[in-house]
């Protein structure tokens, strides 16, 4: 249930890349590069531990002996100018900082978020076995609160494999016994989660002479009695779109656009030639240069040259105004609106 590598490799780019959550490996262009041996190596796991932060030349020492020789200071040195040598620009990453050495690399370069295995797996000696043991600890507490996350989102059933692993790998872990039981639990098999309580039971009892802490036992009690608390969460149907409803369209023409804008003198001489016209031009014969003017002008007011906002005005506008202009009886005498 560890975190796998995703994407490009790290050290697949031009910076090389350390890793340390595992085997300590460089390497450089999908390369890996040889370290030159197991003091080489000792010593730059020391300093990758804590980097960007100057460590002792005794601190080294200790990483890379256990029975220290007389010449380790003078060796811990040539061993320092040998790892410079081995990836690109090694004086860069390796700079020697009063008292000891700082290694200097990007965040991005260090395997800190990708775990591989155990920590510096292999280099048992007390300065590194210190450091490995909280890098573990501190994985596995990042893996069962990942659990915990996973358990909350409704994916029990793809946990119990992984989660039966890890068990068997750190069976004094109650955490992971429990997070098992209710793994199984949400999975409809609550039987297997008895036993699997049972199982961690009797291993703490032979192993340690105690009885299951809160956590497990918490959660037995809410298997026997089949808690809801325990449920895997529900899944909420995502809710249908609604189309907004459509919006009735009122049956209404336009307002009317004044003619002639701009031309008030013409329209104005044209309005008087109506004036002549017998009963305002609406009774002249048909054909007659009066009728043909008043056809066009049969909905203004007639008056001497209005402005044009007043013509506009007391047009009759929109669809009651044009129904009312059709259906005027021909012949019929329109007054003037401001009498």
């Amino acid at each position: 249930m560890g975190v796998e590598l995703g994407g490009a490799e790290i050290g697949s780019g031009g910076e090389p890349a350390f890793r340390i959550l595992g085997n300590l490996e460089v390497w450089h262009h999908g390369r890996r590069l040889g370290l030159g041996g197991p003091r080489q190596e000792r010593v730059l796991a020391a300093l990758l531990v804590e980097p960007g932060r100057v460590i002792p030349l005794s601190r080294l020492v200790d990483a890379a002996w256990e029975d220290l020789p007389s010449t380790a200071a003078h060796q811990i040195r040539e061993t320092v100018g040998d790892l410079r040598r081995r990836p690109p620009d090694g004086d860069r990453l390796i700079r020697t900082d009063g008292p000891g050495y700082r290694l200097t690399v990007p965040d991005e370069a260090l395997d800190l978020r990708l775990w591989r295995g155990a920590p510096l797996s292999g280099m048992d000696v007390p300065v590194l076995r210190a450091t490995a043991a909280e890098l573990e600890e501190r994985g596995l507490a990042a893996t069962e609160r990942l659990a915990q996350l996973r358990l909350e989102l409704g994916e029990a059933a793809d946990l119990v494999g992984p989660l039966r692993a890890l068990v068997a790998e750190h069976p004094l872990r109650e955490a992971l016994w429990a997070r098992l039981m209710v793994a199984l639990h949400q999975s409809g098999r609550q039987a297997e989660a008895m036993r699997v309580y049972a199982d961690g039971r009797s291993l703490l009892v032979e192993e340690l002479g105690i009885n299951p802490g809160p956590m497990m036992a918490e959660r037995f009690e809410q298997i026997l009695r089949n808690d809801p608390e325990l449920d895997p969460p529900r899944v909420e149907p995502a809710p249908a779109s609604r189309e907004p409803a459509a919006t009735a369209r009122p049956e209404t023409l336009p307002y009317d656009v004044p003619d002639c804008a701009g031309r008030d003198a013409e329209l104005a001489a044209l309005l008087a030639a109506v004036e002549q016209c017998d009963d305002h031009g609406l009774a002249t014969p048909p054909g007659s240069r009066c009728a043909e003017i008043s056809s066009r002008t049969v909905n203004r007011p007639v008056v001497s040259a209005p402005s044009t906002n007043e013509r506009h005005h007391h047009r009759p506008r929109g669809r009651a105004g044009l129904i009312a202009s059709r259906s005027r009886p021909a012949g019929s005498t329109r007054k003037n609106p401001s009498q």
